[in-house]
């Protein structure tokens, strides 16, 4: 009975999290409001605080301590990973959310007296608030569409407003050689790279698709791509990648290799801290010889249709046969009258994500045949607090496309390492809370394409995660100890 209050306890949390989207917005168009409307008071000198403002102010704390607490949940049960911007996010929730607790007490205690102390800091409080709700609302878009996602634009647009003349000057000394269309992301179709005498480049467009893209997809979509663009660099979109930044710098400069700011960063030495990418191991010789020759043939783009798919790590061969379309569905079905959630990652992707981690009764070995005919499609899958042990990990050996997993509080124990690091696109494993000890981590440095390893509140040692660190730089360890 007691499992059972605290498996229902879980679900509506994680339902809570789910809603933060929609919660954390309601306070800060309320809040922006309220120092608006009490500004306009403070300048006609009207005594006492706005009603408006002091309503608004009520219900926007009372709004913002629930979507805080929601942040909290959401990443939790979704397994957000902690980072920069989450924990600058999330903390300036909870200081504003206090501080409007704070501000609407005063409010209220200053209503009738408008010389005291209380609606002193009424004025102040809620000019501070507004200010932190604007930052924090910053820090969510950061967090949700990359670095410099705003900066980024208010720059280019001054910079269209100011320096049109400018830019229409250096366009047109930009190399003959160009990208004819964009890479945009989902499902577009994007054509050869022509020069400027309208011949087509089949060889070096081709060059991208089977050399280049595998190298983006595995390396670079994950901070730059239509889901996320650090820095305002959107891979995914050329004509993002071709203009010039506020330095007039180029990451992809078409036909000139050593101008081109991507070619010199994946070209820094690990320890520099403008190397890319910034995680996991440098890029190889033979992959930054492939982006140098792509560049300076003019950094044609040749994509079949659907060979960009809605799954960002999604190569061009890996879209579903008839047939397997038909597996994929049948096993969706079966998953879901399970309880398991299983969808796509997008409208118009063949790639999908597996949750079992909330089923009940809990989710088991022989509960993992069920996957089999998805098994070609999930990209992402957690089996967190289930009870799946090693003997169920074997059908994870059908999961090509396999990108995120997690293990944490599962039966999953030492002599899982051999299977898990021969999973050819695992980057990210949580194995906290699992009996894995030395040897299981020690083992996952054959492969080739993890890059962070969860670890906390297992077996493993300080000494065993410090050998993995130093013969494997490339990859994060997380011992919760750090």
């Amino acid at each position: 009975m007691l499992a059972e209050t605290i498996d229902l306890t879980d679900a509506w949390l994680r339902l809570l999290g789910r809603l933060h989207p929609i919660l954390v917005h309601f306070p800060i168009a309320l809040v922006i409001s309220a120092a608006c409307a009490e500004a306009v008071r403070a300048v006609r000198r009207a005594p006492g605080p706005s009603p408006f403002a002091l309503t608004s102010v009520v219900i926007g704390a009372s709004v913002a301590l629930v979507a805080a607490t929601s942040g909290w949940q959401n990443a939790f049960f979704e397994g957000v990973e902690a980072g920069p911007d989450l924990f600058i996010h999330r903390w300036t929730g909870v200081v504003t959310a206090g501080l409007l607790a704070v501000v609407a007490y005063c409010g209220v205690r200053g209503r009738s007296r408008p010389d005291s102390l209380e609606f002193g800091f009424w004025r102040v409080g809620l000019t501070l608030s507004a200010l932190a709700v604007t930052g924090a609302g910053y820090f969510g878009g950061e967090l949700a569409y990359g670095e410099g996602y705003i900066g980024k634009a208010f720059w280019s647009a001054m910079r269209m407003s100011t320096q049109a003349d400018v830019e229409v000057a250096a366009d047109a000394q930009t190399p003959a050689v160009v990208p004819v269309v964009e890479v945009a992301g989902v499902g577009e179709v994007a054509k050869v790279g022509e020069t400027a005498q309208g011949e087509v480049s089949h060889s070096a467009g081709s060059q991208f698709v089977t050399e280049v893209l595998p190298v983006f997809e595995s390396r670079c979509y994950e901070c730059h791509s239509n889901k996320k663009s650090k820095g305002g660099l959107n891979l995914e979109v050329m004509a993002t990648a071709t203009e010039p930044d506020e330095q007039g710098r180029r990451a992809i400069d078409p036909g000139n290799v050593d101008a081109s700011e991507m070619v010199r960063r994946i070209e820094l030495p690990a320890d520099n801290e403008d190397a890319m990418p910034a995680d996991g191991a440098r890029l190889t010789a033979a992959q930054i010889g492939a982006i140098r020759k792509w560049i300076g043939d003019g950094a044609p783009v040749a994509v079949s249709p659907g060979a960009v798919s809605g799954e960002r790590r999604e190569l061009p061969e890996q879209f579903l046969s008839a047939q397997q379309q038909c597996d994929v569905d049948l096993a969706v079905k079966a998953l879901t009258d399970r309880g398991v959630l299983a969808l796509p990652v997008s409208l118009e992707s063949h790639a999908y994500e597996v949750n079992a981690s909330l089923v009940r009764p809990k989710f088991s070995d022989a509960d993992m045949p069920l996957m089999a005919g998805v098994c070609c499609a999930i990209t992402n899958l957690n089996l967190a607090r289930t009870q799946v042990g090693n003997d169920g990990l074997t059908c994870l050996s059908q999961m090509p496309r396999l990108v995120r997993l997690r293990l944490d509080r599962t039966q999953v124990g030492p002599g899982c390492a051999e299977l898990l690091a021969s999973l050819p696109k695992l980057e990210v494993l949580n194995l906290c809370g699992t009996a894995i000890d030395d040897r299981t981590l020690l083992g996952l440095a054959a492969s080739r394409s993890l890059q962070r390893i969860f670890v906390w509140d297992t077996k493993v040692t300080d000494d065993a995660a410090i050998k993995f660190r130093l013969e494997n730089p490339g990859v994060q360890v997380i011992t919760g100890r750090e």
